[in-house]
């Protein structure tokens, strides 16, 4: 909530991967935050949240954002650099506790940009692009491994990894 924003937690001992969802370009990389703040505004030692997030372009005019992934784990770890193209399956960093996350979590989310911008602007505090609002985010589509494609529903809980299918949480 709001569409096309997911939040996701691995279960058991981490630190999690995070692998690019989609074939695509690296746009834009933040990985120098290591500080976590509360998630309630009142409670914070300022009121933004500064974490980290890679930015991938994708060939059909959509882009992913990745947050809240630990510290220098995009650049060091994973060695990855803005321009790099990068394969569904890569390894991206680490799943974080950076910013207003609690518990350590992955964010994603995707937004379909203008055919015009070439170049969207990246909010340097928030990590979000400018002039692009709820109206340009996209629910993500999964597919399994025989391509059957479904849509997560807000609100629902599910599991993947070792599974055909992602499948709801019991």
């Amino acid at each position: 909530n709001p569409i096309g924003r997911f939040d996701m937690h691995g279960k058991g001992g981490g630190p999690h991967r995070i692998m690019a969802a989609a074939d695509g370009t690296i746009r834009h990389i933040e990985d120098s935050r290591s500080k976590n703040q509360h998630i309630w505004r009142i409670l914070r030692n300022t009121p933004d949240c500064f974490n980290n997030y890679v930015w991938i372009e994708h060939a059909n005019n959509e882009w992913s954002k990745y947050s809240h992934m630990q510290f220098g784990t995009t650049s060091t770890k994973a060695k990855l650099k803005v321009g790099d193209h990068v394969t569904q399956g890569d390894y991206l960093g680490d799943e974080g506790n950076v910013g207003c996350a609690s518990p350590g979590h992955l964010h994603f989310e995707i937004v379909k940009i203008e055919v015009d911008d070439s170049n969207p602007k990246v909010d340097d505090k928030s990590g979000d692009l400018e002039d692009y609002d709820f109206e340009e985010q996209r629910n993500p589509r999964f597919s399994n491994v025989t391509g059957k494609v479904f849509t997560i529903k807000d609100g629902e809980n599910y599991i993947a990894g070792g599974l055909p299918e992602c499948r709801k949480d019991p």
